[in-house]
């Protein structure tokens, strides 16, 4: 579920929204919601590790006991999925020239 990081006061010495805050202060007042798939799909690295999926070594999403195809599986659709995109990415830019304008 998502947890929504405004719902406190705001503090009147605070930042506005869309402004920098104090150096060191951390705030969650612009962030979005990223579906679990397409972070396992265009996410960082994928590691299966007993009965998790990790992103980027410290993201975990658990998987359950028996799900450890699902996670092969996953792994698979990710490799074929980069490797599409990267051949489609390379083919158009062969149609682009040095400034990446369309040749005719």
């Amino acid at each position: 579920k998502h947890r929504s990081g405004g719902t406190h006061k705001r503090n009147p010495q605070r930042a506005p929204a869309g402004k920098l805050a104090n150096v060191g202060e951390v705030l969650l007042s612009e962030v979005n919601f990223v579906s679990r798939y397409a972070l396992l799909l265009f996410g960082g690295e994928l590691e299966i590790v007993k009965n998790a999926v990790i992103v980027d070594g410290w993201l975990k999403f658990k998987i359950g006991e028996k799900a450890t195809t699902g996670a092969v599986l996953l792994l698979s659709l990710r490799r074929e999925l980069d490797e599409s995109l990267l051949q489609q990415i390379s083919s158009n830019s062969d149609d682009c020239d040095d400034s990446g304008e369309l040749l005719d």
